[in-house]
């Protein structure tokens, strides 16, 4: 029996999603598309985390790399932080 790569099987099977979680990109896209502005328009590190089948440090990370590019802003600090798409003026 041959096996197919996990590459392989996202590509053929749409719906397929490798039990380990989404990939990097896939994470990001979900943030976005989660803050987008006709959807809820803010995600907390605990949203994330539960959204992307994250713990709360890798969460953290995503976070940190996304407001690093610019992506999104965070708003507010502890238990009552936010993030939201980044407004570009």
């Amino acid at each position: 029996m041959h096996r197919l790569g996990v590459q392989i099987l996202r590509f053929a099977l749409p719906g397929y999603v490798h039990s380990k979680g989404f990939d990097k990109i896939q994470q990001r896209q979900m943030v976005l598309e989660a803050i987008a502005p006709s959807k809820d328009k803010k995600i907390t590190r605990e949203g994330v985390a539960e959204l992307c089948k994250l713990t709360d440090p890798k969460a953290y990370h995503l976070l940190k790399k996304m407001k690093e590019n610019n992506e999104i802003e965070l708003h507010g600090r502890g238990h009552g932080a936010y993030y939201t798409r980044k407004t570009h003026e």
